[in-house]
C-alpha cells in the first residue's frame, strides 16, 4: 500500500518505436530502473519490433496519439473500414508537421471528424500490436491540448476505456534563462492550453500526474543542476494546489482550492467542431465494430488506485533518452545516422532524432547524480505494472 507521505515520480519516456537508436536508449534506462513506462508510436514501422523487445523485458506501454509526423495509421489496408484522412496531411500524403497542423488548425481547415477517426485507428493499431488497450495515452508534440482537438482526444479515450493521459502544464517555464526564444515561446502556449483542457479532460474522466515536467528539460535541459530546482518548483505548485487537479476531489493535494487561471483559448473559427460532436459509441460496440477475433479486448488501466484515493503526489517527468548514434556503426557522417529516415514512412527526420541531446539525457537519467537528485527530493520511481 503506498503511503500518503511519499511522492512517487512517473517516468515517462516518449517516441518509443521511432528508431533503433531511440529504442535502444529507452531499453537501457528501464533496465536501469530509470524508466516507469514508454510511449509508443504505433505509426512507425518499427513498432512491431519495439512491442517484441518492449515485451521481452517487460516495459509497460503506453500510446503516444501521433497526427504531426509520417503517415496516417488510418490508411492501412488492414484496417477495413473508410478512413481517409485528407485534412491531416499535405501534398506528399503525409502529416503536416508540429507547426502545420497547428496552422491549418488555425485557419480552420483540419476536420476534426478526421482527427477522430486517426485517433482511433491508432488505438485499434496499438491493440492489434501489444494484444491490450494502452494503459495512458498521450500527444506526440503535445497535439492532444489543442484548442478543439482536446474535446476529441478526451472522447475517443473515454469511449475506450483509456483513463490516463499527460496534462503538459510546466510551472514558470517562461522563466528558464536556457531556452531560447522560439522554443520558451511554444512551451508557454503548449502549458496554457493544457490548463485549457484539464476541465475537459476531467469531464470525460481522464486523469494525469498531480505535477509534470519535461518541456523545459528537454535535452540539455536535463542537466542535474537545472532539473533540481524545476522539480522542486513543481512539487510545491503541486501542493499549494496551483495546478489543474484530476483527484476526485476539486482541491490541490494538500486541500486547498485550485487557483490556476489562464486567458480563454477557445476552439479556431471555422474549425469543423462542437463539444458534442464525438460519437458516445459504448466500447463493446465500438470495438465489435473495429476489433479482429482473437484479439484480448479487455481493457488494462494503470492499477494506481492508492495514489487516487490518498494524499500522494505523483510527478509526471516526460524524457527522451537515446542513443546519438550506433556505437556499433563507428564513426559515420551524420546523412548516414539519420535513424533510417523512412522509419516514420514519410522521410521524415528531426534535429533531435539521433543528437547528442538524447545521448545527454540518458546519462543523467543513468546517473549517480540523478538518484541522489532523487532521494533528497523524496521522489521514488513508480513502476508501473504490464
Amino acid at each position: 500500500m503506498m503511503g500518503d507521505n511519499r511522492t512517487w515520480l512517473i517516468i515517462t519516456g516518449d517516441d518509443y518505436g521511432y528508431c533503433v537508436h531511440r529504442d535502444q536508449g529507452l531499453l537501457q534506462a528501464f533496465q536501469a530502473g530509470r524508466l516507469s513506462t514508454a510511449s509508443l508510436l504505433v505509426t512507425s514501422p518499427r513498432a512491431p519490433d519495439a512491442v517484441c523487445k518492449a515485451r521481452r523485458i517487460g516495459l509497460p506501454l503506453g500510446l503516444h496519439v501521433n497526427i504531426t509526423e509520417g503517415k496516417p495509421v488510418a490508411d492501412l489496408d488492414q484496417l477495413e473500414h473508410d478512413s481517409r484522412v485528407p485534412s491531416l496531411l499535405g501534398p506528399d500524403g503525409t502529416f503536416c508537421g508540429k507547426h502545420g497542423f497547428r496552422q491549418r488548425l488555425e485557419e480552420g481547415g483540419m476536420d476534426l471528424d478526421e482527427v477522430e477517426k486517426e485517433i482511433r485507428a491508432q488505438i485499434l493499431r496499438f491493440v492489434l500490436l501489444v494484444g491490450s488497450h494502452p494503459k495512458h495515452a498521450d500527444g506526440h508534440q503535445h497535439f492532444h491540448v489543442l484548442p478543439g482537438v482536446n474535446s476529441v482526444f478526451a472522447c475517443v479515450l473515454h469511449d475506450h476505456g483509456i483513463l490516463r493521459t499527460r496534462l503538459p502544464v510546466e510551472v514558470d517555464v517562461n522563466s528558464c534563462l536556457w531556452l531560447d526564444v522560439t522554443r520558451k515561446k511554444f512551451f508557454t502556449q503548449v502549458s496554457a492550453q493544457a490548463i485549457v483542457s484539464a476541465p475537459i479532460f476531467k469531464e470525460y474522466g481522464l486523469r494525469w500526474a498531480d505535477a509534470f515536467v519535461g518541456l523545459s528539460t528537454t535535452g540539455a535541459g536535463m542537466d542535474v543542476d537545472l532539473l533540481g530546482p524545476i522539480l522542486r518548483t513543481a512539487l510545491t505548485a503541486a501542493k499549494d494546489g496551483n495546478i489543474p487537479s484530476s483527484k476526485l476531489h476539486d482541491k490541490g493535494c494538500c486541500g486547498k482550492e485550485t487557483t490556476t487561471r489562464c486567458e480563454e483559448i477557445s476552439a479556431p473559427i471555422g474549425t469543423k467542431t462542437r463539444h458534442d460532436r464525438c460519437r458516445r459509441t459504448s466500447e463493446s460496440n465500438r470495438m465489435q465494430e473495429m476489433t479482429p477475433r482473437g484479439v484480448d479486448t479487455q481493457l488494462s488501466i494503470i492499477r494506481m488506485e492508492d495514489c487516487e484515493t490518498s494524499r500522494a503526489l505523483r510527478l509526471e517527468l516526460m524524457v527522451h533518452p537515446g542513443l546519438a548514434r550506433s556505437h556499433t556503426e563507428g564513426e559515420h557522417s551524420v546523412n548516414q545516422i539519420k535513424c533510417s529516415a523512412e522509419n516514420m514512412a514519410g522521410a521524415l527526420y528531426d534535429g533531435f532524432c539521433c543528437s547528442p541531446e538524447r545521448e545527454f539525457e540518458l546519462h543523467v537519467l543513468m546517473s549517480s547524480d540523478f538518484r541522489n537528485l532523487l532521494e533528497k527530493l523524496g521522489l521514488k520511481i513508480m513502476h508501473v505494472e504490464c
